[in-house]
């Protein structure tokens, strides 16, 4: 065992949710359950002016919220750096209505093709 602590960076994981969209709040309950589970060892806070030097920002943002589709992206940034846009995806669902139910694996799979630097 060395003498020098280990150093790693934990940042807060800041979540900005859509303003306008029906699903509003089970959307973004269901997005931070998903960025918990892919980052168990962040802090998820909500919406703040303050972003610290090791945090990341990330918008999830809802294109369409209808009643057999959901469409939606992420975009990111960390302290200092540039916006990135994640890949857009969309749960269509034809012989049923989309339901909060189905947002925890949507969001999910978008987490996992946006590559969120969140690790």
């Amino acid at each position: 065992m060395s003498g020098t602590p280990e150093t790693s960076t934990f940042y807060r994981i800041i979540l900005s949710c859509p303003d306008q969209t029906p699903n509003r709040e089970k959307l973004c309950d269901a997005m931070e359950q998903v960025l918990k589970e892919a980052a168990p060892d962040r802090t998820i806070v909500s919406d703040t002016d303050v972003i610290g030097q090791n945090d990341i920002l990330i918008a999830l943002r809802v294109t369409a919220d209808e009643k057999h589709s959901v469409k939606a992206y992420t975009e990111w940034q960390k302290s200092g750096g540039e916006l990135t846009r994640g890949p857009e995806i969309e749960l269509v669902v034809m012989d049923a209505i989309v339901l909060p139910q189905m947002f925890n694996r949507f969001l999910a799979d978008l987490v996992r093709v946006s590559e969120l630097p969140i690790e």
